[in-house]
């Protein structure tokens, strides 16, 4: 296998960045010699836009050691969006929305307020 094989790999709509990077490692490992400057450079053309493709676009980075240090903190963002999304019922683990509690006479979010207005009526008026 060749460093070509890395051009062939993308991204998936949907797919997380952990996922994403274990498969991308996977092939890099399967190529002998790759350098790590090559499979940087690689990796960069084959992410899906977002934050960490913008990231590394605006700031390559300097080593290995550099990537995998700002990769495992894209991944806890992300897993952290993922976890709060699942909490919140916008997961696709079909859990219901979790509603917060009423507090102190305050009613939940998800309630229609109305407006209290007063209108003027001539004959209202002396």
């Amino acid at each position: 296998m060749t460093s070509v094989a890395l051009v062939n790999i993308r991204q998936e709509k949907g797919e997380s960045l952990k996922s994403f990077m274990t498969r991308f490692g996977q092939v890099a490992l399967g190529i002998r010699g790759l350098l790590p400057e090559v499979a940087m450079a690689y990796l960069i053309t084959v992410l899906r836009l977002g934050p960490f493709a913008n990231s590394l676009a605006m700031q390559p980075p300097a080593n290995m050691d550099d990537l995998r240090r700002r990769v495992t903190q894209f991944m806890q963002v992300e897993e952290l969006r993922q976890y709060t999304r699942d909490e919140q019922g916008q997961g696709r683990r079909g859990r219901p929305v979790v509603q917060p509690p009423m507090i102190q006479g305050h009613v939940r979010n998800a309630e229609v307020h109305k407006v209290h207005t007063t209108q003027y009526r001539p004959d209202a008026h002396p």
